[in-house]
């Protein structure tokens, strides 16, 4: 049965090969085979529509354009790397192979719009619009992108987008672009950079929010949270849902919590869900942003790592097994002593030498750290919940002299001696 199964590909692509030359161009001889290959897959794509179009750029800036299309099988998929882009005005905006665009100048006719067009093996061809324009925004509208209504599900990620309209009489399509964002009415809700909108508060809300372009242009909106739709949280880990997990000292691994609704759908909730641990001397789980759910076997024992939000909890036993003896602690290499440029930065990190791991562990972001009051130096902790975490130390630019600090971890310390210096 199989053979008959491949024998139209087979034959089909026989035809292609005996109707070609050593001359012919080999690009066209693969372009006819993987057509040849989709059309009998029925992959072949018989349609294209856009994600990313109708905004406005301004020179110097990207934009990523998503062709999504629908095949034969009725499938859908991004062929954004598979179509051939072109663009109406290459003086004006470029566009790769993958879809991203650049603008390279502002069009001052015709509101500032240029063509894109995607083009699929099979010839079937859609073409899509941006502005490339300085024009200021003149107002702006706030809502929640791919959604009607003012109405949020708790704890369910909402991206939140502005409509821009121009001086010259373009109004974009819900967007991003060159907007940052304020949020009032709740202690909890946050907006990101990216107007990506994280819930997690117990009881329904009402929302502010309030998005300002860089032309100076606000506008606001008051959008609703409820917790209604919960149905239940669970915590995964391998994606696999579970009731317990074990871990080796110094292990790292990452917990994603899994929210239920009334309508069986389900949502991955890293962004809102809140992480806390029974004994965080056996087991810290992390709530950084991009992290958040990371967890680290710290000392041998038994703790509970739960994961909250609008009101739901879930629970993991975590038990660490191995000899946690601490036999000593060193800042960086062990070097004694450093010194920093004024105005300079570096990176302290403490590692722990425990018996029963092979290799220094990493536990900067657990230790103490001292810098007996000096005014030297500043510090700030970078890259926490990862096995990269260091604090990172910033000479004054004004000022030069020493001071010792000191790093503690589980009754060990280890100090090392800083000097700033011109």
């Amino acid at each position: 049965m199989k053979k008959f199964k491949l024998l139209p590909l087979a034959l089909a692509t026989a035809v292609v090969l005996s109707g070609c030359s050593e001359s012919d161009d080999p690009a066209a001889l693969i372009k006819a085979v993987e057509l040849e290959s989709q059309r009998a897959n029925g992959t072949l794509v018989e349609k294209i529509e856009f994600n990313g179009s109708g905004v406005r750029l301004r020179a110097g800036q990207t934009h990523q354009l998503v062709a999504m299309g629908t095949d034969s099988k009725g499938d859908v998929r991004d062929v954004s790397k598979e179509v051939t882009w072109t663009s109406s005005n290459t003086d004006v905006a470029t566009i790769d192979s993958s879809g991203l665009v650049t603008a390279v100048k502002a069009l001052a006719d015709n509101q500032g719009l240029v063509t894109f067009t995607a083009t699929t093996i099979n010839d079937i061809e859609a073409t899509t619009e941006l502005s490339i324009s300085d024009s200021k925004a003149t107002a702006l509208d706030v809502v929640l992108k791919n959604s009607d209504s003012n109405q949020v599900t708790t704890c369910v990620d909402a991206q939140l987008a502005a409509t821009i309209t121009y001086q010259d009489g373009y109004v974009s399509a819900p967007d991003t672009n060159l907007l940052t964002w304020q949020l009032a009415g709740s202690a909890t809700a946050r907006v990101d950079a990216k107007g990506l909108l994280s819930t997690s508060a117990e009881d329904s809300e009402e929302l502010t929010i309030t998005a300002k372009h860089t032309d100076g242009v606000t506008g606001s909106d008051t959008f609703s949270t409820s917790i209604a739709q919960l149905s239940a949280l669970t915590i995964q880990h391998s994606e696999k849902n579970i009731e317990s997990l074990a871990m080796e000292l110094a292990q790292r691994e990452s917990l994603k919590p899994q929210l239920t609704l009334l309508n069986g759908d389900t949502h991955i909730i890293s962004n809102s869900a809140i992480w806390a641990a029974s004994d965080n001397a056996v087991a810290a789980v992390s709530n950084e942003s991009e992290v958040q759910g990371n967890i680290v076997a710290l000392t041998s024992g038994t703790t509970n790592v739960f994961a909250t939000c609008g009101g739901q909890q879930a629970q993991v036993s975590v038990e660490v097994t191995g000899d946690s003896t601490l036999n000593g602690l060193k800042i960086n290499t062990g070097a004694e002593s450093i010194s920093i440029k004024q105005g300079a930065k570096v990176s302290l990190q403490a590692f722990a030498d425990l018996a029963g791991v092979s290799d220094d562990f990493n536990v900067s972001e657990f230790a103490g750290w001292s810098f007996s009051g000096t005014d030297l130096v500043t510090s700030q902790f970078k890259k926490l919940g990862t096995n990269e975490a260091y604090l990172e130390v910033s000479a004054s630019s004004s000022k030069t002299g020493s001071f010792t600090l000191i790093s503690s971890y589980r009754g060990k310390s280890e100090t090392i001696d800083i000097t700033v210096v011109k």
